[in-house]
Order: C-alpha cells, then sequence, then structure tokens
C-alpha cells in the first residue's frame, strides 16, 4: 500500500509539472521529431509583452515572382495573426543584391494586397544588417557559434 501511494504522489507531481509547461511538437518528414517544452511562467511573461497578440512576418525575397507556396505563406502568415488579433510584417529578405529588382518588388506588394492582406508594416533584412553582424559576433564570443573560414 506504501509502495502504490508513493507511486501516486509521484505521477500526480509529474502530471502538475506536465501541465505546467507548453508543449510544442514539430513532426518533420523524415519521421524524427522535435518537441519544444517551456514553463508556463514562460508563456505568461510573452503573453503579457505581446497582449496576447500573435506577430508574424511574410519573408519573400525580391527576386522573382512570387508562386503557390508564397500563397499558402501568405495565408499561414497573415491570417494567423489576423485571427489572434496581431500583425504581420512584410519583411523583404534582400539578401542577394544581384538577383533583386524593384518590379518583383511591386509585384509582391500588389498580389499581397490582390490577396486581401495588409501588412502591419514593411521592413528590409537589410536594414538589420549591423545588429544581426553584432549578434553573431556575440554568439561567437559566447562559444554558441563558429565562422567557418572554407572557401568552398
Amino acid at each position: 500500500m506504501v509502495i502504490f501511494l508513493h507511486f501516486l504522489f509521484f505521477s500526480i507531481v509529474s502530471l502538475i509539472n506536465l501541465y505546467s509547461q507548453v508543449h510544442t511538437e514539430v513532426f518533420y518528414s523524415d519521421g524524427s521529431e522535435l518537441k519544444c517544452n517551456n514553463k508556463r511562467e514562460v508563456l505568461d511573461k510573452h503573453l503579457k509583452v505581446t497582449g496576447g497578440k500573435v506577430y508574424t512576418r511574410f519573408p519573400p525575397e525580391p527576386n522573382g515572382y512570387l508562386h503557390i507556396g508564397h500563397a499558402k505563406a501568405m495565408f499561414v502568415d497573415f491570417g494567423l495573426a489576423k485571427e489572434r488579433g496581431g500583425c504581420c510584417y512584410l519583411r523583404y529578405d534582400d539578401t542577394n543584391p544581384e538577383a533583386e529588382k524593384k518590379e518583383y518588388i511591386n509585384h509582391i506588394e500588389e498580389i499581397v494586397n490582390w490577396m486581401g492582406w495588409e501588412p502591419f508594416k514593411i521592413t528590409y533584412t537589410s536594414d538589420y544588417f549591423q545588429e544581426l553582424y553584432d549578434l553573431a559576433v556575440e554568439l561567437i564570443r559566447r562559444g554558441h557559434a563558429y565562422f567557418d573560414h572554407q572557401v568552398e
């Protein structure tokens, strides 16, 4: 009886710990699975900061015309933000200047509007290059990343 009560107590404690975390599961096509567990306090803090709103971004590269995959991404990015009372940024992933043209930027904005979406704000990845560079240097300094000097 004592062993059963001991087992029951630890089972209940385990369930309390399980339900005090937020679980996210990502399933990959190769059968592997990523499980993320965040403590309830982390989620509560996030929801307090965001007011419970979801902020997303639609990040096309301005080096070509949009295709059906972009339509799906727009539905997810803009739709989730709208559903949760948040905002969706249109952020151009302008990291390949040789292939980018104003023609593509105009086309992307035209299609986004034609699909019925309105970006909260239009931004460019290049607006954040210095900040991203500084963050990368800090990760290297902390030993969480490295610079690969290979030429091929």
